[in-house]
């Protein structure tokens, strides 16, 4: 972002000067009096413009965002990988500026020892990790057949 920023501060730079000598040249004839003040305006819009899009795209990199689809899409699919992951569910992602947070519930045959399972759960993150670099990843290991408790928001026990 602050090399797009420094980038259009010095095009605007250059168009604004190449502008001004271009309208020096040809305002002086009566015919083109018009040019100088309708120049600076077409480079005000183009400032602003520009300006306004690297704003946009800077406040929605400090946002926490849904990472992208394709992300998501690709992290189940790593995840479902390993031979010993019977489900995944509950994948949260999100990004904030460059750090990405990953959240998922792995469903594991339910007579692996509690080892064997974070065994899986370690695999399942390297695999995540090297696929999305220093990524922030929480697993949580859930027995097959065991059904979940969630109790509603809001409640003395969430």
């Amino acid at each position: 972002m602050a090399i797009a920023a420094d980038s259009l501060h010095y095009t605007g730079d250059l168009v604004m000067n190449v502008g001004v000598i271009i309208t020096l040249a040809l305002s002086a004839r009566a015919e083109f009096a018009w040019l100088d003040p309708a120049f600076g305006l077409c480079v005000g819009v183009f400032m602003v413009v520009n300006a306004v899009r690297i704003a946009v795209r800077s406040v929605g990199s400090l946002m926490d965002r849904e990472l992208p689809e394709a992300d998501r899409a690709q992290i189940l699919a790593i995840a479902r990988q390993h031979p010993k992951v019977r489900h995944v569910h509950d994948l949260r992602t999100r990004s904030s500026g460059l750090q990405k947070f990953i959240q998922m519930h792995l469903v594991l045959e339910r007579t692996l020892s509690f080892i064997d399972a974070h065994r899986v759960s370690d695999d399942v993150e390297k695999a995540i990790e090297s696929a999305y670099p220093g990524a922030d990843i929480i697993i949580h290991q859930d027995p097959e057949g065991v059904a979940e408790f969630h109790p509603p928001v809001g409640s003395a026990m969430s």
